[in-house]
């Protein structure tokens, strides 16, 4: 919001802890002082037990403009096949934003993932009517060289946060 017309500027927080047993949480709120509310506010949990283990769940709230939840996961399966995970939700639309699942196989040299999504698309020239959109996406990475295709970022890389590891006292921003 920024100053309002009273002089009275919005306040503005973020609180980060380290829980017990690889828990995070990461907390922001706004506060408007001038109309004494909270027009904008986020939470986050985060589990992250190993470097290449992650959990998150969030929500997302802006007044007027969104309040979304947000899941997303990555997890080894076996050997050098892994699952990843994300889903956004709209709970003030009552639908889903954007969703994806698969698995990623990484060699030494290369990487392959393959991810269903569904996600909503808007069409402005249609009086913005919404529709849900499925694909199905593949990529080809040559480690240290090029990659083909596009997939969403990893869930490890995406994070709102994370902590390094083997340091539960010293949170920050990077990923681990």
């Amino acid at each position: 919001s920024g100053p309002t017309s009273g002089g009275a500027s919005d306040l503005v927080g973020e609180i980060t802890t380290t829980l017990h047993g690889n828990w995070y949480t990461r907390g922001n709120i706004q506060w408007d002082r001038a109309e004494n509310r909270f027009p904008k506010y986020s939470y986050y949990f985060q589990y992250n037990p190993a470097k290449n283990r992650i959990l998150n769940i969030g929500k997302q709230f802006s007044s007027g403009e969104l309040a979304q939840i947000d899941v997303s996961a990555e997890w080894p399966i076996t050997g050098r096949w892994s699952f990843r995970a994300r889903s956004i939700y709209s709970s003030r639309d009552s639908r889903n934003v954007d969703s994806y699942a698969g698995v990623d196989y990484n060699a030494c040299c290369w990487a392959v993932r393959i991810l269903g999504s569904r996600r909503l698309s808007v069409d402005t020239a249609n009086n913005n009517a919404a529709t849900q959109v499925s694909a199905i996406m593949f990529e080809l990475e040559l480690t240290g060289l090029s990659k083909f295709g596009h997939i969403p970022d990893s869930p490890l890389r995406q994070s709102m946060f994370s902590f390094p590891q083997n340091s539960p006292t010293s949170p920050g921003l990077e990923v681990p």
